[in-house]
């Protein structure tokens, strides 16, 4: 075998070196018990460990160290495995980086991961494009490219699913073929182990139910609060929405007359839309009502009735929307 022992020639140097040429391998015997570290000049190959990258002719620019990494490489190139088993069965695939031990253990021709933590990415085999950071984050996944899971079992049981982004710890675990979600939050993700897609959970335990759905905050979550404007749908932006429940009581009222009462709505302006609610009891066959923003912070609400009416007390809603 053709090479240079590094602890020989240190000895027996005692001047100092430019320039050494290494036109075969370096062996560091004592790197490793058993095994050594070795440099290979014709594929710029570094491998460690036993059993570590066991053709180092047939790819380039490979890095392996630890037990049996890249131990199955055929032509694959540019690959950094570090770990146990990191990339095991990699044949041909290129610039991906396992760093923990099994880590792309599966990985056979799949391109441009990172897996970085014990069983990232484990089962892993033509998935392009995925980052897995965190014990088991993508463990399961087999085909799935372009997913991002940071977190501690986060999208454990993705399969072919892809395009999906989960932060946090569980993130996304439930998902198994469920394409283009984002899930940022502990434990966010599908309610249950279904295929949803194209939805987004923002929060703790936050859980979409279905596809094309976004969902913010769990079931405890009792206010909600948006800054800026708000679109619904294609509609206008909403700027604010204000809600008040008040309970009123007009006074008997013929239908000659009007009977106008007010109620105080923090941040109502003039011209801003609103709704109102009235309650059953106070419904009535004959007379209507009618509501407006009469001034700043101020909703007058009108009944006229068509013949003499005294409407039961109630509470009634009323919604004030800005644009």
């Amino acid at each position: 075998m053709y090479g240079i022992n590094l602890r020989q020639l240190v000895a027996s140097t005692i001047c100092s070196v430019a320039i050494v040429s290494v036109y075969h391998e370096i062996n560091l015997r004592y790197f490793s018990p058993g095994r050594g570290l070795y440099f290979f000049n014709g594929t710029r190959s570094l491998r460690g460990g036993p059993e570590a990258l066991q053709s180092p002719s047939d790819g380039v620019s490979n890095v392996a160290l630890g037990f049996e990494t890249l131990a199955s490489n055929s032509d694959g190139e540019s690959n950094i495995a570090l770990g146990d088993r990191s990339l095991f069965y990699n044949l041909t695939g290129n610039s991906n980086i396992g760093i923990g031990a099994v880590a792309l253990f599966a990985n056979t021709t799949g391109h441009y991961n990172v897996a970085i933590g014990s069983d990232t990415l484990r089962s892993n085999t033509t998935g392009d494009h995925n980052i897995a950071i965190n014990y088991d984050a993508l463990h399961n996944s087999t085909t799935g490219s372009d997913n991002s899971a940071i977190g501690y079992l986060a999208m454990f049981n993705n399969t072919e699913g892809q395009g999906n982004v989960a932060l946090g710890a569980y993130a996304g675990r439930d998902n198994v073929h469920g394409s283009y979600n984002t899930w940022v939050g502990l434990d966010s993700g599908p309610e249950t182990m279904d295929s949803f897609s194209n939805s987004v959970a923002l929060g703790f335990d936050a859980r979409t139910t279905k596809s094309n759905q976004v969902v913010i905050g769990n079931k405890k979550i009792e206010e909600t609060i948006l800054r800026g404007k708000v679109s619904i749908g294609e509609g206008t932006p909403i700027s604010r929405i204000h809600s008040v429940r008040q309970t009123l009581d007009f006074p008997p009222t013929s239908g000659k007359n009007i009977s106008d009462l007010r109620v105080h709505v923090q941040g109502a302006r003039p011209g801003d839309a609103v709704s109102l609610g009235v309650p059953l009891e106070s419904v009535s066959d004959t007379g209507t009502y009618s509501a407006w923003v009469s001034s700043s912070d101020t909703v007058t609400i009108r009944y006229k009735p068509r013949l003499l009416e005294d409407p039961a007390p109630g509470p009634f809603r009323v919604l004030v929307v800005g644009f």
